[in-house]
């Protein structure tokens, strides 16, 4: 069964991936920033996180929709393996992906209706399990390192204290970005979001 053959109807769940590692030592990580936003929607919504074999997972109510949040656990890499399953298992193509991204710079946030991967390996994952790039994602930035050769300990690196505080604003945006894709549209998320400095 191809992404696209799954329901977009109003009874289908919205599920919303946030791409991470899995491990106490990725914490807080700029790789991580997918799993620190769903962090961050779960303690609003004082719900609590679950674990499967494979994933974390948690089930919201967010602009009175029903709304699953997914932190694939496989490593960021093989996260194609999870999003492939929960959109099997709940019949849903209205997913959205949360993740991070160097060529933007911190504070930043970009919303798009699809796309290539943009050379995160993460959704090249995600593409090539779900065969499709006709999917909704917000992109965080994180800017990129000085040396490009550098980028790896880069991305699993953490945020400087300054940093932080642009995170911290860029965590809080996406998350109303999120809700504005849920209950009015990505197109009115896009043109509230995407022209911020």
């Amino acid at each position: 069964m191809k992404f696209e053959d799954f329901s977009n109807n109003n009874n289908a769940p919205w599920i919303i991936f946030g791409l991470g590692n899995p491990g106490s030592k990725y914490n807080n990580t700029r790789h991580n920033i997918g799993w620190a936003i769903l962090d961050k929607i779960n303690k609003i919504h004082k719900v609590k996180i679950s674990k499967n074999k494979d994933y974390y997972f948690s089930t919201i109510s967010l602009k009175n929709s029903n709304t699953i949040t997914i932190y694939p656990a496989t490593y960021i890499n093989n996260s194609g393996d999870i999003v492939k399953k929960i959109v099997k298992k709940y019949n849903s193509r209205k997913i959205i992906v949360v993740y991070d991204d160097i060529n933007l710079q911190i504070g930043r946030i970009r919303i798009r209706k699809n796309g290539s991967a943009g050379g995160h390996n993460g959704m090249k994952s995600i593409i090539n399990s779900i065969e499709s790039e006709d999917f909704m994602r917000v992109r965080v930035g994180i800017g990129e390192p000085k040396i490009k050769s550098e980028q790896i300990s880069y991305v699993l690196g953490k945020f400087s204290s300054e940093e932080k505080t642009l995170i911290s604003k860029s965590i809080d945006r996406c998350i109303k970005a999120l809700e504005i894709i849920i209950e009015k549209g990505i197109d009115e998320a896009m043109n509230l979001h995407n022209s911020e400095q």
